[in-house]
C-alpha cells in the first residue's frame, strides 16, 4: 500500500517486509468492514439515500448550534450523580430544578437585563406560578370532593365488593355510585386502563348500568396486586427497640 498519506504513513511505517504489509492490509480491511457495519447500523439516515444524506439550507442553519458532542449531557449526569449520592432523600423534582440551575444560570441571566425587563420576567414568573398553584387547588378540592362522594357508598370498592355493595343501595342509585367510583380510580387513584373505561359515554352514548359495573370491574382487575415499587431515598426510622440498643450502648 503507498504512503501517500499522514494516516497509512503512521500505519505502515513499522513494516518490514511483505508478510507485515500484507497482514496489516487485511487488519485494516476487517476492521473497516466492521465500522461500515455500524455505521450502516446507526448512521444509516446520514448515509447517502438517508433523509438527512443532503440537508436543505434551513437545516443546515439550525444545525449550526447543535452540540458536536455530548459533553453537556455528561456534565449533567454527574452533577446529577453527586446530587443523589449527597442528598439521598431529594425529590425528582428539586433534583430537576437544581440540574437547571446549575447549568442555565438563571441568576446571569437575570443580572443582565435591564430593571424594566428584570420586573417584566420576574412578574411573568409570578404569573405563571399563581396558574401552577391555582390548577393544583382545583385539583386538590376534586380530589377532595370525589373522596367524599365514594365514601357516601362506603368508601373504595374492592373487585370483591362491587356486587355485595350495589345490593346494599337501590337499583336507582346504582348509576351514582358507580360513576362515583370510575371517578375516584380514575381522578384520585390515577388507576390504569384504557380511556373508555373512565368515561361517562362513548360515541354520544351514555354507558347502561351493566356497562359501567364492567368498566369499574376491569379496572379493579388491570389494579389489582400492582406491585410495589421501592422509592429511593428517604429516611430509615429505627423501631423502638433498635433505639433502645443504641442508647444503652452510649
Amino acid at each position: 500500500m503507498p504512503l501517500d498519506n499522514e494516516l497509512t504513513a503512521k500505519i505502515f511505517g513499522e513494516v518490514e517486509n511483505a508478510e507485515e504489509n500484507a497482514f496489516t492490509q487485511l487488519a485494516i480491511e476487517l476492521i473497516s468492514a466492521e465500522m461500515l457495519i455500524v455505521l450502516q447500523r446507526q448512521a444509516s439516515i446520514q448515509l447517502p439515500g438517508g433523509k438527512h444524506w443532503e440537508p436543505s439550507t434551513p437545516v443546515q442553519q439550525m444545525a449550526k448550534t447543535v452540540p458536536k458532542t455530548n459533553m453537556l449531557g455528561e456534565c449533567d449526569m454527574a452533577v446529577l450523580d453527586n446530587l443523589l449520592r449527597s442528598k439521598p432523600s431529594i425529590s425528582s423534582h428539586n433534583l430537576e430544578t437544581l440540574v437547571m440551575w446549575w447549568q442555565n444560570k438563571p441568576s446571569h441571566y437575570l443580572d443582565s437585563l435591564s430593571p424594566a425587563e428584570r420586573t417584566k420576567v420576574l412578574e411573568k414568573m409570578a404569573m405563571k406560578i399563581q396558574s401552577k398553584e391555582a390548577k393544583d387547588a382545583a385539583l386538590r378540592a376534586t380530589k377532595i370532593r370525589l373522596t367524599q362522594d365514594v365514601t357516601k357508598w362506603g368508601g373504595a370498592w374492592s373487585k370483591e365488593e362491587v356486587q355485595s355493595r350495589l345490593d346494599e343501595i337501590g337499583s336507582g342509585q346504582w348509576r351514582e355510585a358507580l360513576l362515583a367510583q370510575i371517578r375516584f380510580q380514575k381522578t384520585v387513584l390515577n388507576s390504569a386502563g384504557e380511556r373508555h373505561l373512565f368515561q361517562e359515554s362513548r360515541e354520544k352514548r351514555k354507558y347502561t348500568v351493566e356497562e359501567l359495573k364492567r368498566n369499574l370491574m376491569s379496572i379493579l382487575e388491570a389494579n389489582f396486586n400492582v406491585p410495589q415499587i421501592p422509592q429511593p431515598g428517604g429516611l430509615a426510622y429505627r423501631s423502638r427497640e433498635e433505639r433502645q440498643v443504641v442508647v444503652s450502648d452510649c
